[in-house]
């Protein structure tokens, strides 16, 4: 008798536990990957939230996601987190977001031509799935309100929209931290690198110790690159600070300035002394 009890509790159990933690408000549909939107589900006013998971099995190319949206209705965006696992195809999920004013609608798009998938609301607040998937769109733009169309998700990846915030240092691709708040075992890409550092405008202060081209020249000859400029093997070994380099090179010009300045004014006192030279001679033969 213990044994049979034994048996019905280790088979029965695990499910009576799980069907106590899932989530009372999960829903569920088929997502065509036919290129259409299909209505996730819509929210009045106030601040709601779902997590979803997603997945499809298209021969050797299968990907799943998991993720959770996050929005106000008045504020007019979306905080989004996103984890995904694929095999390099991308055939991930897209979002749309549409605000009406009153009420705000979240739309999904599969990637065209993979295998209808399942996508689950797993749990959600104040956000009503009662529509889910029942409602498909080739074209939100003509849906009225402001529409926003976020990028399609990456395969391995862990994606987030919205502001971020970080108090403690960050490590990308790579485990050396050092004293630096962000270090990138890798390149890095921008359109646009702001530094807030000291310049170098002392150049042309009047007590300014420039040095005289022949102290330049020397040292140029003796070490192989200008005084005060790292040399390449330094610059290899220890990297350079952006903004130290850019006032560095800035003195630099500045100091090419005066020297261009001042070969002026003695190619014009050099003028002058020729053109004398030349009315005296001139006075000479007359």
């Amino acid at each position: 008798m213990k044994k049979y009890l034994s048996i019905i509790i280790f088979c029965v159990l695990p499910s009576l536990l799980f069907a106590q933690i899932k989530p009372s408000n999960s829903a569920s549909f088929d997502l065509e990957g036919n290129g259409n939107w299909f209505l996730v589900g819509t929210k009045g006013g106030r601040h709601a939230s779902f997590t979803y998971n997603y997945s499809h099995s298209t021969s050797h190319n299968p990907s799943i996601s998991k993720g959770t949206i996050q929005f106000i209705n008045s504020q007019g965006h979306t905080i989004q987190t996103h984890q995904t696992m694929g095999y390099s195809s991308h055939n991930q999920l897209q979002f749309a977001y549409i605000n009406k004013g009153g009420t705000s609608e979240i739309w999904v798009k599969a990637t065209d031509g993979v295998n209808t998938g399942v996508f689950t609301i797993i749990d959600s607040h104040f956000f009503s799935t009662d529509l889910l998937g029942q409602q498909q769109d080739n074209n939100l733009s003509d849906n009225g309100g402001k529409l926003l169309i976020y990028d399609k998700l990456i395969d391995h990846a862990h994606i987030y929209h919205g502001r971020a915030q970080f108090h403690d240092k960050v490590a990308i691709n790579t485990s050396k931290y050092d004293d630096y708040q962000l270090s990138v075992g890798g390149k890095i890409r921008a359109e646009e690198v702001k530094v807030y550092t000291d310049w170098a405008d002392y150049v042309f202060e009047e007590n300014y110790d420039l040095r005289p081209l022949s102290d330049v020249e020397k040292h140029i000859q003796e070490n192989g690159h200008l005084p005060d400029v790292p040399s390449a093997k330094q610059v290899k070994e220890e990297g350079i600070n952006l903004g130290e380099s850019d006032a560095m090179l800035l003195r630099k010009i500045e100091e090419l300035t005066l020297y261009i300045i001042d070969q002026d004014k003695t190619n014009k006192l050099l003028k002058e002394e020729l053109d004398q030279l030349k009315k005296e001679i001139k006075d000479i033969k007359n």
